[in-house]
């Protein structure tokens, strides 16, 4: 009687409670803080992320021309019209997330399995969602031809889901190498594949084709360099904790959308796709050189300057250098841009020309949006 009762002895005492069995103590959960030795340096960091943005300015904008030559401004503005809608379902999927795990302090493997599934199962309602209301954002700019359109940019939605845990994993450890890789070539490999389907007379679905294989190969090379893989396992204090930080940041994200697209919204529902067409051309030119400058620092900035969280003089003095530096290299290309607006806008053909005037405006305002990306 004295040892581990079994089955019989409680025959006969019936009304004898079963003694608790020892249960082992749980496991704590690793933290993921990136090692000293397994992360990256902050100007190691920066040279990667140059060379990433850099890299795939260069391709998008040989790309652009070739593409605007092949293809003329109403199709650029019909995929310019529907890319603002996926967009904008996007930027509800994407906002806050990755930030929230790059610049939480205390990360566990349950984050990221939890941040994982949220947003597959965000992306997969908001995919249903895009292609539900893709009759009548047809119908909102008079353009039959942009519900087939916007189902067929639809899948980025869920591509950009599967890319925002491991690019978040990475940009915390400031492993850029890979993300260089894979920007440049996921820009290389979309374009060509854009520029061929352009030759092929595919039209309007060669640009769709361009964003769907460039999405594609960015997720394939990303999870390639991961060695997180995700669990079957969701906790609501985590996904509590993650949307914590990501409310402000939605709504801070939601306003930086509208500032940036409003003009295509308004553009295309007032004037149609040829002016939407001629305007985002342009405006791609400057955006090249803003992420060139801006984006480069601005994709470091965010974990570097997580580690300095706790530390207020040395966060602000790290951000201001941060600031001056994109500042300072961002006056010369952006002036030589509006300079030679004209000539460089006649290589895509003599179509494209109307967007001469808009593209020196625009240049001289991305100057300030160079500092205005980083604040």
């Amino acid at each position: 009687d004295e040892a581990w009762p079994g089955p019989l002895r409680y025959l006969h005492h019936v009304d004898e409670p079963l003694p608790p069995r020892p249960v082992a103590p749980p496991r704590p959960e690793p933290r993921l803080d990136p090692s000293p030795d397994g992360g990256g340096t902050f100007g190691s960091a920066l040279r990667w992320s140059a060379l990433m943005n850099g890299g795939r300015q260069l391709a998008t904008i040989g790309i652009s021309f070739l593409l605007a030559a092949q293809l003329g401004p109403r199709i650029f503005g019909v995929v310019a019209i529907a890319t603002v809608y996926v967009a904008f379902v996007q930027m509800i999927l994407q906002q806050g997330m990755g930030a929230a795990i790059i610049q939480r302090r205390d990360l566990r493997s349950t984050h990221l399995d939890t941040a994982f599934w949220l947003l597959m199962g965000i992306g997969g309602v908001l995919s249903v969602a895009s292609v539900a209301l893709s009759g009548w954002w047809a119908s909102v700019n008079d353009l039959p031809e942009l519900r087939d359109v916007i189902w067929g940019l639809t899948p980025l939605v869920l591509l950009r889901a599967l890319l925002i845990v491991p690019d978040a994993l990475l940009r915390r450890r400031l492993e850029f190498r890979p993300l260089a890789l894979r920007t440049n070539a996921s820009v290389i490999l979309g374009g060509l594949a854009g520029l061929v389907a352009a030759i092929l007379g595919a039209g309007v679905w060669a640009l769709v084709i361009q964003q769907l294989t460039t999405a594609a190969i960015e997720v394939f090379v990303v999870w390639a360099a991961v060695d997180w893989k995700p669990q079957r396992r969701f906790s609501r204090e985590r996904a509590r904790e993650l949307i914590g930080f990501t409310g402000p940041s939605t709504r801070a994200g939601f306003g930086v959308f509208v500032n940036a697209r409003a003009e295509a919204l308004i553009t295309g529902i007032l004037l149609g796709p040829v002016a939407v067409g001629l305007h985002r051309f342009g405006a791609r030119l400057v955006d090249t050189v803003v992420e060139a400058v801006s984006g480069s620092l601005r994709a470091v900035a965010l974990p570097e300057l997580s580690r300095l969280q706790d530390e207020r003089h040395a966060f602000v003095a790290r951000l201001v250098g941060i600031v001056g530096l994109a500042a300072g290299v961002a006056v010369i290309p952006l002036a030589a841009l509006a300079a030679a607006a004209q000539p460089l806008l006649d290589l895509a053909g003599d179509e494209w020309l109307p967007a001469v005037p808009a593209l020196a405006i625009l240049a001289v305002a991305g100057a300030g949006r160079t500092i205005g990306d980083l604040i």
